[in-house]
């Protein structure tokens, strides 16, 4: 009985170390992206969620990290040479789908915002303004 059991202590670390460095390859949050009511909906509140973007040269990656904590929807765009940054992806759940666009330009670190909508395009009607924090 023991001796499994010490056998499975080389095997536990050798997971809680491989886990622990898959958790540190994510990137933390570095934007926030806002949405007012529904404006089909009214009763339907705002909301408020952490995401994660990244610039290389004039490519964006976005993720929008979900309310489970562990699912993000991915957008891309473009940075244009004049620091325009427009953004398009599509997103949904079990009961809904939508589709998000958000320009703006860049003003550097901790200083962007962008505008834009989360469309509903099946399920709930209406939309909601949005903006996104960079």
């Amino acid at each position: 009985m023991i001796r499994p059991l010490l056998l499975s202590v080389p095997t536990c670390t050798l997971l809680l170390l491989n886990a622990g460095a898959r958790a540190e390859t994510r990137p933390s949050p570095n934007a926030i992206v806002k949405c007012g009511r529904s404006a089909g909906l009214k009763y339907l509140p705002g909301w408020e969620t952490p995401a994660i973007y990244k610039i290389e040269g004039n490519k964006v990656i976005f993720e929008r990290v979900l309310t489970s904590g562990d699912e993000t929807q991915a957008w891309s765009g473009v940075k244009g040479q004049s620091g325009q940054i427009m953004l398009v992806g599509e997103g949904g759940n079990k009961s809904d789908q939508w589709v998000m666009e958000f320009s703006g330009k860049w003003a550097g670190e901790n200083k962007t915002k962008l505008t834009g909508k989360f469309i509903n395009t099946s399920g709930s009607f209406g939309y909601r303004i949005c903006t996104i924090n960079l």
